[in-house]
């Protein structure tokens, strides 16, 4: 599914999976191998996970945390009269939307890359 939804929404960035990469540890020290063996700079973080993730324990490793705050879009749906319902998934977005459904995730405004460093390729890394 995963493979399906960049391919729609033109979404080329690498992705790794962290069940593929033979961590070990857990919770914070987990994340901290995960940046390792991946090459990250830069943790990035769901808010609803600010409870969970020690960013001064990542800063001390070396890694910055940015902190995602996502706003759901609003697009049309089949039923507008029965209003907008949210968090239906990318595919509720593309059958909705056809080939606008990459603007309408990704606006104008919003950072489809995060910069590194020295010019280095970004790498996404999923866990699983």
């Amino acid at each position: 599914m995963l493979a399906l939804a960049q391919k729609w929404l033109g979404i080329e960035t690498e992705v790794r999976r962290a069940s593929h990469l033979g961590l070990g540890g857990v919770k914070t020290d987990r994340t901290v191998e995960l940046c390792r063996r991946v090459g990250a700079t830069s943790y990035l973080a769901s808010a609803g996970s600010a409870s969970t993730v020690d960013a001064e324990r990542l800063g001390r490793a070396g890694f910055g945390v940015i902190w995602q705050h996502f706003e759901h879009p609003v697009y049309r749906q089949r039923y507008p009269e029965r209003g907008f319902d949210a968090n239906l998934g990318f595919l509720d977005l593309v059958f909705n939307c056809g080939p606008a459904a990459r603007d309408v995730l990704f606006p104008a405004s919003h950072p489809l890359r995060v910069a590194a460093p020295r010019g280095e390729e970004v790498v996404t890394a999923v866990a699983a």
